[in-house]
């Protein structure tokens, strides 16, 4: 089998830093990117995989990006701007599963809610692909 991967799109690292101890302690293997392209050649490489998605100022980029990779693998957007309007947050929510999205997470992204959530898709995706 494969090394599973957790491919993570965004620009700060943070994500990557809050799940890292885990992929280390797991062998996952970590693929940092920041454009689609980059994600989906990663994506198209054999074994599971699970990509996490961080929306930064471009949501349509986002979501275009989810739309390809929901193909693939399971997605979890993560949203960077708050939206504290609830219909706006059911708007994008809704768009983002009717896209494909496994899960949609708004602010604030806590690391032990980031780390459970990589952890239950990354043992679906392994399950699914042995």
């Amino acid at each position: 089998m494969n090394s599973p991967k957790l491919i993570i799109v965004e620009r700060d690292g943070a994500l990557a830093g809050q799940v890292h101890e885990l992929a280390r302690e797991h062998r996952w293997l970590v693929r940092e990117c920041r454009q689609a392209d980059a994600c989906m050649t990663i994506l198209n490489e054999a074994g599971p995989a699970v990509l996490l998605l961080k929306a930064e100022k471009d949501l349509s980029g986002a979501l275009a990006l989810l739309t390809r990779a929901a193909e693939a693998c399971a997605v979890c957007l993560f949203c960077e701007e708050k939206h504290d309007n609830p219909a706006q947050r059911a708007l994008i929510a809704g768009l983002a599963y009717d896209l494909g999205a496994t899960a949609v997470i708004f602010p604030p992204h806590m690391p032990s809610m980031v780390e459970d959530l990589a952890a239950g898709l990354m043992a679906e995706a392994i399950e699914r692909d042995a």
